[in-house]
């Protein structure tokens, strides 16, 4: 982190070699953090400039995976990063690299299996067959049941009935607890990346993309505005937070009603479709307002007047502006978002 606050306050006053250096090794030592998303971009802007050091040390970092045995996490997810950096690599060295990097994926899969292998299974099928009975609208309280009855960790039975919960109706309700338990086990969210997709879509699922990009019309737009949901209440419709914010946009009773107003339209904030639509409407209202997604997803979390203070005290723009943010919530909003919007353009076009 110290190296890339230093990069943007460099490149901000002027100082374009020593932030170049900064960004650099930013992307060789943390790929698919926040900060490596933001850097990608600055280090793209002045490479021209820099051409020889990039070589120099993209080079080196590569002749050095070269030697390595065995990779570790932090050697495959460069690996994963390198296509973001450079467009090809000679088919010697790349192949060599992704072989690599392959085997240490596939110990991380069997590693991902065995965390996950489920516990009392036989009492799990024995539960099933009497829980079939209850009636079809209890399917949140059964799950509930089930994991207090038999003790199973919360991870073991989100991942190993997650086709249950789907077919059911609430996958919403499993995409926090996988969430926490992926990290968990992968130690980080950088290195989601070395997960199958196919377990990445189910704490990054897409079902309101086609709704939201018909209100945007903007791929873009719609993909940060799932990523807002996804933060915000990890798509459970019936979420509240201890502030008062209500539903999977989370919206705050005072602004629901202010945009109930605004368009002259009845509402009920307890209704998945109305939060969901108030919710887009208030994100686009930011966004045209603000004209920068950072400080609309500030706005949306922390309210305009917040964020209109300091922009007022802080005479910078986004990204350097996103680091001013004073208050901790809304400061790790703004970058955990920014994550998952980078991840949903993985999964849906990497």
């Amino acid at each position: 982190y110290y190296n890339y606050a230093i990069a943007l306050i460099d490149y901000n006053e002027g100082r374009k070699r020593a932030s170049y250096k900064r960004f650099l090794n930013v992307l060789l030592n943390r790929p698919f953090t926040y900060e490596w998303i933001i850097s990608l971009d600055y280090e793209r802007k002045m490479r021209h400039n820099n051409y020889d050091y990039f070589c120099l040390v993209i080079n080196e970092k590569i002749n050095k995976l070269k030697t390595k045995r065995e990779f570790t996490k932090k050697d495959a997810i460069f690996v994963y990063s390198i296509p973001y950096l450079i467009y090809s690599l000679p088919e010697k060295t790349k192949t060599l690299l992704e072989n690599k990097a392959k085997d240490f994926v596939s110990k991380l899969s069997k590693e991902f299996k065995d965390y996950f292998e489920l516990e009392n299974y036989t009492n799990v099928i024995k539960f099933f067959e009497m829980e079939s009975q209850l009636p079809d609208y209890m399917v949140l309280e059964r799950l509930l049941l089930i994991d207090k009855m038999l003790g199973i960790k919360k991870h073991t039975f989100f991942f190993n009935y997650y086709d249950y919960i789907t077919e059911s109706g609430i996958s919403d309700f499993a995409v926090g607890p996988l969430n926490s338990s992926y990290i968990k086990f992968i130690d980080g969210r950088e290195f989601f990346v070395l997960l199958d997709k196919k377990e990445l879509y189910k704490i990054f699922p897409t079902n309101y993309l086609y709704f939201i990009n018909n209100s945007f019309g903007n791929i873009t737009n719609s993909l940060w505005m799932l990523s807002l949901l996804r933060e915000e209440s990890h798509f459970r419709k019936n979420a509240v937070s201890p502030a008062g914010a209500i539903g999977i946009a989370q919206i705050m009773p005072a602004t629901f009603n202010i945009i109930k107003a605004s368009l002259k339209t009845e509402g009920n904030i307890y209704d998945f479709e109305d939060n969901l639509k108030f919710g887009i409407y208030h994100f686009k209202e930011l966004l045209e307002k603000y004209n920068h997604v950072n400080y609309a997803l500030a706005a949306y979390n922390s309210g305009e007047g917040a964020v209109n203070r300091w922009i007022k005290k802080y005479q910078y723009v986004p990204p350097l502006w996103t680091e001013c943010i004073e208050y901790n919530e809304t400061y790790f909003y703004v970058r955990k978002i920014t994550l998952s919007f980078f991840l949903y353009n993985y999964l849906l076009f990497h």
